[in-house]
């Protein structure tokens, strides 16, 4: 199924809760619509539910980590809790397939012009073997929300750190492939 982009887009900016550093918050709400999560959470029971305001230094992290923010680990007890198919790690071969079965939020440090020493979640939807297609949940509705880098780029800030939502259906004919 291909990801449409206005479809499935939210945005961090003018949320009642943490705005500021809830751009994990808007990716993983944008990977819930797009594998049609039901009931669809709110973005102030998404925060609740990621823990967002939880110390990192209760969650295993730094005393000097960012005091807010969505941590892998945040992501990892939500998809378990809710039984939901994922995949958090990709080798550099298999962005533009794995892209084929949906978007996959990245945590990249240092590509906000605005905060250059903050990690910021953003939302990859297309790669056409050197240029991803990602939506930055720090756009407004109403700007452009589709955004480009490059490849070389995209290393360069990308942390490692990455999850993608998977529908039943993509599991089934992934192993049907594999067994035959």
């Amino acid at each position: 199924m291909k990801c449409e982009p206005k479809t499935i887009f939210v945005s961090q900016q003018g949320q009642e809760l943490h705005p500021e550093s809830g751009c994990g918050v808007a990716s993983f709400l944008m990977l819930l619509k797009y594998i049609n999560f039901k009931p669809l959470p709110s973005w102030n029971n998404l925060c609740g539910e990621l823990r967002l305001d939880l110390p990192p230094i209760e969650k295993g992290y730094s005393k000097n980590d960012p005091e807010i923010g969505l941590y892998p680990e945040d992501i990892f007890r939500f998809v378990v809790k809710e039984n939901l198919l994922f995949r958090m790690h990709f080798f550099d071969n298999e962005w533009q397939e794995s892209l084929d079965n949906g978007p996959i939020m990245v945590l990249l440090h240092g590509v906000l012009n605005e905060f250059p020493d903050e990690s910021h979640w953003v939302v990859l939807t297309s790669f056409d073997g050197q240029i991803f297609s990602y939506l930055d949940p720090w756009s407004k509705d109403d700007e452009e929300i589709t955004k480009m880098i490059s490849f070389a780029e995209f290393k360069k800030y990308y942390t490692g750190v990455a999850c993608q939502l998977l529908m039943s259906q993509q599991v089934d004919s992934q192993l049907v492939d594999e067994k035959e």
